[in-house]
């Protein structure tokens, strides 16, 4: 992305009248994440390089984010978009920091973070080389809709996914990198990333990105 403007999915948010101003106000409290290791482990990580000493992690389905803030169940929570807009359209939660993958994981406000890929299996690119390409040529142009015609674009956002009425044009687009994108710096950062999950024993060894990066 040329511009220095990131399409931030990734933020802690807390209840609207939350006395928490940074991070390290949230010691001690009860912060939701999303379900699973991957969530469990960057929400943990987020609190303890952001001050906030022994709090309590506990996983819950993004979408019941918003209601449990709300009804005071959790004091905050690491989440992904739509939950910190959902939230600020109906007034119940604000987001404390957002783009916190990039500042508390990657050590650096500006890293991309790419937090989920379209993945085909080696075996598959193998045994069915014309339709592997076939299928990232139509990712490639799907992306590229994306990128020129956003506003066209978000009228998709219905129907095809959870997101509905207004929030459709009030949540931040999804920005995609292609494979042939990569820059030696985005693989850097996109290496860190899993370097968390092998420091952590997520992983049993390093997983190495640049050798699972499409080559075309």
């Amino acid at each position: 992305n040329p511009s220095n403007v990131k399409n931030v999915l990734d933020e802690v948010i807390v209840p609207v009248a939350s006395p928490a101003k940074v991070m390290a106000d949230l010691k001690g409290k009860r912060i939701a994440s999303g379900p699973g290791i991957q969530n469990v482990t960057l929400a943990k990580t987020i609190l303890e390089r952001g001050g906030a000493t022994g709090a309590t992690v506990v996983e819950l389905p993004i979408g019941q984010h918003v209601a449990a803030l709300a009804a005071g169940q959790i004091d905050g929570a690491y989440t992904l978009e739509p939950t910190g807009t959902i939230g600020r359209m109906n007034g119940t939660s604000r987001v404390l920091e957002a783009g916190v993958i990039s500042r508390y994981v990657l050590g650096d406000n500006m890293a991309p973070w790419f937090g989920g890929s379209a993945s085909l299996s080696s075996e598959f690119i193998k045994k069915n080389p014309e339709v592997a390409k076939k299928f990232v040529a139509a990712y490639a142009k799907g992306v590229a809709y994306v990128r020129s015609k956003p506003v066209e674009a978000r009228k998709y956002l219905t129907g095809y996914t959870p997101i509905e009425g207004a929030l459709a044009s009030e949540v931040p687009l999804a920005a995609y990198t292609m494979y042939n994108e990569f820059t030696p710096t985005d693989i850097g950062h996109f290496q860190k990333f899993f370097d968390l999950f092998s420091e952590k024993g997520i992983f049993s060894s390093r997983l190495m990105v640049e050798t699972m990066i499409y080559k075309g």
